[in-house]
C-alpha cells in the first residue's frame, strides 16, 4: 500500500480523487501482474505519463496495430523500459512469454522469447496494457495472467466531476479557494509526513542515553511544536473546507440528477449495440446547459430549472440516435429515475412485470377449477374488462401495495367503466380525475386498454419533460454544421432508408463539389478511405464513408486511427452510414454523434422508393399498358411489405420482400407483349417463382394467391374498370412525372388498415404488440433483471419467496405414473394419448422439482450455482418463466400463471386416464392439452377404428355447434372460452361479421365448437376457413374453423388475416 503523501501527490499529477481510482493507481503500481487498465476516458493513461514522467521512468507509448509494434518491444525489453500499450483488444500472442515470464537462463544472462527473436531480459523492463473498451472479454488462458483494472466512470465519480463543472461556471471563486485549500492542505500534510521521516531517522541515528542526548531533545522539541503549529493548521483548514463544502452542495443535487440521468442513457447499451454513448459527449451539453440558461438567479428555483432543462436536451439528443420505437422506452425510463416520486419503484416493478414472484403467493381463487382467471388478491375481476385483461390483472392485485391501489379504482361501476372502455382516447378521461397518480393511470391503461399505451406514455413524457413534441426538430444540415471536426457523425440506417442524396445536396451546398469526397465501402476501397481520411482532415474538407457495416473489421482500424490521428482542420467533417450491427465497434460510437434515418412507412413512400427506382429513362421506352402493368406491380409490391408492419395479422412472419424481388418482377413483365399480357404466366411467375417462395404458411399462400390474381388482370391494369382501392384506379400513362404526382395527390400519408385489406381495428392489435414490446425492453432496464452474480446473499435471499410459490402450488412429482409402451398399441387410441400426455407433463414436473430443489440447496449454502441455474433462478425471482421452461411447454411469461396451467393440465389427464373415453361425455379444452394437434390425430385414428373408414380419406372439420359439423361422423365437443379471434367477431349462434374499428384486438368465443372428422365425400366446402394457432404468435396450427359465409365475406376474412387461437396470457 502507499502512504497519504503519495496519494496527495498522485492527485496532483491527475488522478481522479475519487477512492477507487486511488485503489486503481495502487494496483497498477505495485500489482505483480501486468495491469490490463479498462480506461475509456483516457484518465489513466494520461496520469501515468505524468507520474513515470515526474519520477524518470523511461516509458514508451505503442499500439498493438503500430506496424513496429514487435520492434518496439523488443527493444523496451532489451533496454528496460516501461511499455505503455494502448488501445488493446486481446492479448497478442508476441506477449504471452512475457506475462508468463518465461526467462530462459543462458550463462549468466536471462532471456526471453520475443517473436521470432530471444530477446536479453532487463528486471527494470514493465508493459502496462490500455483499452477504451468496456466490453473487452478475454479468454480465461488470457485473463489469469493479467490484472484487469477499471477506471470506467462511477456515479459518485461523475457526480463530483459535474458539480465541479458547475462550481467553476457559477461560483468560480468558491472552486479557487476549494484549490487552493487542497494545495494547502496537500503541503500541510507533506510537509507532516517529513517531520515523522525527520523524526525516525533522528531517532534512528542517536547514541547513548536519549535523555542525556541534549541535540535529540532539542530535535524533538523542534519537531513537535512544528507538528503542533501544522496540526492546528489542518484543523482550521479543515474547517474552511467544510464551510466551502457547504456553500459547494447547494449544487450538488443539480450535479446527482446529471449523474441520474448519465447512468439511465447507459442502460440504453443492454437494448441495441448502437446505443453507446459517450462520456465526453454528456459533458459538453451539461456545460452548454449552464451557459444557455437565462432564468431566475435564486440559487433553488435555478437548479431545478437548469435541472429540467438538462433533461430535455439530454432527451432530444439521445433521441436523434434511437429508432423511433425506441424513443418512447428511453422517455419512460428516464421519467422513472428522474422522477421517482411519480412512479414508486413497486408499483413501477408491477408495470414492467418483474416483481411478480416475490410478491405475494396467487391466492386460492386466482384460478378457477375450469382455469379461467376470475379474481386476484382480494379484488374480483371485473365483469366489463377484456379477458385479455385477466392475467394482468392478477399480476397487479398479487402484489400488495398494487391491490391497495386497485381498490382506489372502483372497478365495480361498470357503468362508468364500460363507457371508459368505449373511447377513442381513454386516457384523456383518465388525466381529469385528480383521485389518479400518473401510476395508476399507467396501470389502468396498460392493463385494459394496451393500445392507448404508446400514446398515454407519449402524453406523459410531453407532461413530466414540459416538450412540445417527442421528435427532435434538428436537422441534418444543422447537425452537420454545428458538429465537430473531432467527432464523426455516424447515421444509423434502417431498411429502405438511404440519405446519401441529402449528404451530398448539404455538402455541395456548405462547402461545394471540390471539398466533398463520398466513397462506397464494400468493394476493397479501405486503402483509399483511409488515404482519404488523413487528406481530408488536414485540409478540412468533408469525407463521407458509406456502408461501413460492410467492413467492420476495417472499422476497428478507422476506431484505432481516429483515436491516433492529430487534431483535425476545424472544417473537417467525417459522416458514417452504416446498418445496425451486434459487432459494431463500442469506442467509435462513444466518440461519434449518431442519427437514426429510417424509411417513411406507408403505401405512398413505398410507391415514391419505386419509380425513384424506375427513373424518366426508364418509364419512356415503355408502352402505356407496360406503364400500367408497373404501376399494378409497383402497388402489389409496397402491398406485400406494408402488410409486414401487421406481423402476424397481415403476415404470420416478416418475410424478406425486398427490391431484388421488385426488380426481377419487373423483368419477367416486362418482357411480354407491348400490348397483349399472358397472365397466367405472369401469375404464375410472380405467385410461385418470386414472391411465393419466401412464404412459410399455407395461409400465407392463399393470401398472396388472392392478391395476385385481384390486382394482375385486364380489368385492373388494363381497361382500369377496376379499381385498385376505395375508387382509385391505376393512373393511364406513362409519364415519368405524372405517375408519382398521381402518387402524391391519390394516396394518404398514413395508412388506413383497409388499404392493405386488413381490419379496421388491426391497428389497435399492433399497438396492444407494441405495448409489450415497451414493458418488455424496460424490464430489461430492472435491478431486478439484472441481479449481481456476486451478491450471492442478495440472490439467495430473493429466492425464497420462489420456493414458497413451488411449495405451495401442489406439483408435487407423482410416483404411480405408468409409462406408454408399445403393448398399448390395442388400446383406445384416446386414451393413449392421455396417457403420454400425463407421462410427459410428470416428467416436466420432475424436470421443475429438480431445479427447484437445487435452488433450495444454494438457498442452504451446499450448493455452488451453475451458468444455467443462476439464469433460470434470476429469470424466476423477476417472476418470469425461464427460455427452457417455455420449450417444454408453451404458455403464460407469467410464473405463477405457467405453474397454475402445469398444474391444471397434469390434474386434468389424471382424470381422463381414470375414465373410459366417450366423445359426448364432456366438452374439452384445447387449453388442457400440451399437444392438442396430438390430441385431434388421437381422434382420427378413433373414428377409423369406430367408423371404418379409410384414414387417409378423413378430413379434419371444426365447426361451431349447430354448424357444418353437426349431425355428422364422430365429434367431440370443444369449449370456446379459451380460444381467442383476432380480426372478426363469431356471436352465440356461429354467425361471423367483420370487426370494427372500435372492436377489441381479439375476442373469446361465444360458441363451442365441434370438431370431427369425415371422408372428403361428406366434407362441405361451401364455408370460409379460419385458421386456430396455439398462441398468438400464430407458430403452430392446429387446425381450421369453418364458418359459413358468402364468398365476399370469406375473402375478406382470408386477405384480413382473421385467426383464432390459445389465449395464454
Amino acid at each position: 500500500m502507499r502512504s497519504e503523501s503519495d496519494l496527495l501527490q498522485w492527485k496532483s499529477e491527475g488522478l481522479p480523487r475519487d477512492d477507487l481510482s486511488q485503489e486503481n493507481a495502487i494496483a497498477m503500481l505495485d500489482a505483480a501482474q501486468t495491469p490490463l487498465v479498462v480506461d475509456p476516458a483516457n484518465q489513466a493513461i494520461e496520469w501515468v505519463k505524468t507520474h513515470f514522467r515526474n519520477n524518470n521512468v523511461v516509458t514508451e507509448i505503442t499500439s498493438v496495430h503500430d506496424e513496429r509494434f514487435a520492434h518496439t518491444l523488443e527493444l523496451a525489453v532489451r533496454f528496460g523500459k516501461t511499455l505503455l500499450v494502448v488501445d488493446v483488444d486481446g492479448i497478442e500472442p508476441i506477449l504471452y512469454p512475457l506475462l508468463r515470464r518465461e526467462l530462459l537462463s543462458t550463462g549468466a544472462k536471462r532471456v526471453v522469447q520475443v517473436g521470432s527473436k530471444q530477446v536479453d531480459w532487463q528486471d527494470t523492463f514493465r508493459i502496462m496494457l490500455f483499452t477504451r473498451r468496456t466490453d473487452l472479454a478475454l479468454p480465461p488462458g488470457a485473463a489469469a495472467l493479467v490484472l484487469e483494472v477499471n477506471f470506467s466512470v462511477t456515479r459518485f465519480g461523475l457526480e463530483n466531476q459535474l458539480l465541479g463543472v458547475i462550481i467553476q461556471h457559477e461560483r468560480p471563486e468558491l472552486e479557487q479557494q476549494r484549490v487552493e485549500l487542497l494545495k494547502r492542505e496537500e503541503n500541510l500534510k507533506l510537509e507532516l509526513g517529513k517531520l515523522e521521516d525527520r523524526l525516525l531517522n533522528d531517532l534512528a541515528s542517536s547514541h547513548g542515553n536519549l535523555l542525556e542526548n541534549a541535540a535529540l531533545i532539542g530535535a524533538l522539541n523542534d519537531v513537535k511544536m512544528q507538528a503542533s503549529s501544522i496540526t492546528e493548521a489542518l484543523q482550521q483548514s479543515h474547517s474552511l473546507q467544510m464551510e466551502l463544502d457547504e456553500k459547494r452542495n447547494v449544487y450538488r443535487p443539480f450535479a446527482g440528477k446529471g449523474a441520474t440521468i448519465f447512468f439511465l442513457v447507459r442502460d440504453l447499451e443492454k437494448m441495441n449495440r448502437m446505443y453507446h454513448f459517450g462520456l465526453s459527449d454528456f459533458i459538453d451539453l451539461f456545460v452548454e446547459c449552464l451557459h444557455a440558461y437565462s432564468g431566475d438567479s435564486d440559487v433553488e428555483s435555478k437548479i431545478k430549472l437548469l435541472t429540467l432543462s438538462f433533461a430535455q436536451k439530454c432527451f432530444f439528443h439521445v433521441s436523434v440516435g434511437l429508432l423511433k420505437s425506441d424513443r418512447l422506452v428511453f422517455g419512460m425510463h428516464l421519467l422513472q429515475g428522474f422522477f421517482p416520486d411519480e412512479f414508486p419503484p413497486s408499483l413501477w416493478n408491477v408495470f414492467i412485470g418483474v416483481a411478480a414472484a416475490t410478491t405475494s403467493t396467487p391466492t386460492t381463487n386466482a384460478t378457477s377449477s375450469n382455469g379461467e382467471v376470475t379474481h386476484g388478491g382480494n379484488a374480483e375481476f371485473p365483469t366489463w374488462a377484456p379477458a385479455t385483461s385477466q392475467t394482468k390483472f392478477v399480476t397487479i392485485t398479487a402484489d400488495e401495495l398494487a391491490a391497495g391501489q386497485v381498490q382506489k379504482w372502483q372497478l365495480g361501476d361498470s357503468e362508468r367503466w364500460s363507457k371508459w372502455m368505449l373511447e377513442s382516447s381513454p386516457e384523456e378521461s383518465l388525466a381529469k380525475d385528480a383521485s389518479l397518480t400518473l401510476m395508476d393511470q399507467l396501470l389502468i391503461i396498460s392493463t385494459f386498454r394496451p393500445d392507448r399505451l404508446f400514446d398515454f406514455m407519449h402524453y406523459i413524457i410531453v407532461k413530466l419533460l414540459k416538450l412540445d413534441t417527442l421528435v427532435p426538430v434538428t436537422s441534418l444540415e444543422e447537425t452537420l454544421s454545428c458538429g465537430k471536426a473531432t467527432r464523426p457523425l455516424i447515421l444509423i440506417t434502417s431498411r429502405g432508408a438511404d440519405p446519401s442524396l441529402e449528404i451530398q445536396d448539404i455538402a455541395l451546398r456548405v462547402v461545394g463539389k471540390g471539398r466533398f469526397t463520398q466513397i462506397a465501402l464494400g468493394g476493397g476501397q479501405t486503402e483509399d478511405a483511409m488515404l482519404q481520411l488523413h487528406r481530408c482532415a488536414a485540409q478540412g474538407d468533408w469525407l463521407f464513408l458509406k456502408n461501413l457495416h460492410l467492413v467492420l473489421d476495417w472499422a476497428l482500424i478507422l476506431e484505432k486511427e481516429l483515436c491516433a490521428m492529430p487534431i483535425p482542420n476545424a472544417g473537417f467533417r467525417l459522416i458514417i452510414t452504416t446498418e445496425p450491427h451486434d459487432f459494431f465497434p463500442v469506442v467509435l460510437l462513444r466518440m461519434s454523434s449518431k442519427v437514426t434515418i429510417e424509411a417513411p412507412p406507408g403505401m405512398k413512400q413505398n410507391l415514391l422508393q419505386s419509380y425513384t427506382t424506375w427513373d424518366e429513362a426508364f418509364l419512356q421506352g415503355k408502352t402505356k399498358t407496360t406503364s400500367q402493368v408497373l404501376f399494378g406491380l409497383a402497388w402489389f409490391h409496397a402491398l406485400l411489405q406494408e402488410r409486414r408492419s401487421y406481423v402476424p395479422q397481415g403476415w404470420v412472419k416478416f418475410y424478406e420482400f425486398s427490391s431484388t424481388d421488385l426488380k426481377s418482377a419487373a423483368d419477367v413483365l416486362c418482357t411480354f407483349s407491348r400490348d397483349k399480357v399472358d397472365w397466367t404466366t405472369a401469375r404464375g411467375l410472380l405467385q410461385d417463382c418470386i414472391y411465393g417462395g419466401r412464404l412459410e404458411n399455407s395461409h400465407d399462400e392463399r393470401v398472396l394467391e388472392l392478391l395476385v390474381s385481384r390486382i394482375f388482370n385486364d380489368n385492373t391494369l388494363v381497361r382500369c374498370q377496376q379499381s385498385l382501392y376505395d375508387g382509385m384506379h391505376v393512373p393511364a400513362t406513362n409519364v415519368h412525372r405524372a405517375v408519382v404526382q398521381f402518387i402524391r395527390e391519390h394516396l394518404p400519408d398514413a395508412d388506413a388498415p383497409s388499404i392493405l385489406s386488413l381490419p379496421d381495428n388491426a391497428d389497435r392489435a399492433v399497438k396492444e404488440q407494441f405495448a409489450v414490446y415497451l414493458r418488455e425492453n424496460l424490464r430489461s432496464f430492472s435491478h431486478l433483471a439484472h441481479v449481481n452474480a456476486s451478491a450471492t446473499e442478495a440472490w439467495r435471499t430473493l429466492l425464497t419467496p420462489v420456493l414458497e410459490l413451488w411449495a405451495t402450488n401442489g406439483l408435487e412429482p407423482e410416483g404411480s405414473v405408468v409409462p406408454v409402451s408399445p403393448g398399448d398399441n390395442n388400446k383406445n387410441p384416446m386414451t393413449v394419448f392421455f396417457m403420454s400426455e400425463l407421462e410427459l407433463l410428470s416428467g416436466i414436473v420432475s424436470s421443475l422439482a429438480a431445479t427447484f430443489a437445487d435452488l433450495c440447496c444454494v438457498v442452504e449454502g451446499t450448493l455452488i450455482p451453475s451458468l444455467e441455474l443462476r439464469r433460470e433462478g434470476t429469470e424466476l425471482i423477476g417472476g418470469r418463466v425461464p427460455d427452457r421452461w417455455l420449450d417444454l411447454m408453451d404458455g403464460p411469461k407469467d410464473v405463477k400463471l405457467w405453474l397454475a396451467l402445469l398444474r391444471r393440465r397434469r390434474d386434468t389427464m389424471m382424470e381422463y386416464v381414470k375414465l373410459p373415453f366417450s366423445p359426448s361425455s364432456t366438452p374439452f379444452d384445447l387449453m388442457d392439452f400440451l399437444r392438442p394437434q396430438t390430441f385431434l390425430n388421437a381422434l382420427r385414428l378413433y373414428t377409423v377404428r369406430t367408423s371404418n373408414d379409410s384414414l387417409v380419406e378423413l378430413r379434419l372439420v371444426a365447426a361451431p355447434v349447430g354448424g357444418v359439423a353437426d349431425g355428422v361422423g364422430i365429434g367431440v365437443i370443444l369449449k370456446g372460452k379459451s380460444i381467442h379471434l383476432q380480426g372478426a367477431l363469431l356471436d352465440a349462434h356461429g354467425v361471423v361479421s367483420l370487426a370494427s374499428a372500435c372492436s377489441p384486438s381479439s375476442t373469446l368465443l361465444k360458441c363451442d365448437l365441434r370438431a370431427v372428422w369425415v371422408s372428403t365425400r361428406q366434407a362441405n366446402d361451401m364455408v370460409a376457413s379460419i385458421p386456430i394457432y396455439t398462441n398468438a404468435e400464430r407458430t403452430t396450427t392446429i387446425m381450421d374453423l369453418s364458418v359459413r359465409c358468402d364468398a365476399d365475406v370469406a375473402e375478406k376474412l382470408l386477405l384480413g388475416g382473421v385467426a383464432a387461437f390459445l389465449m395464454y396470457a
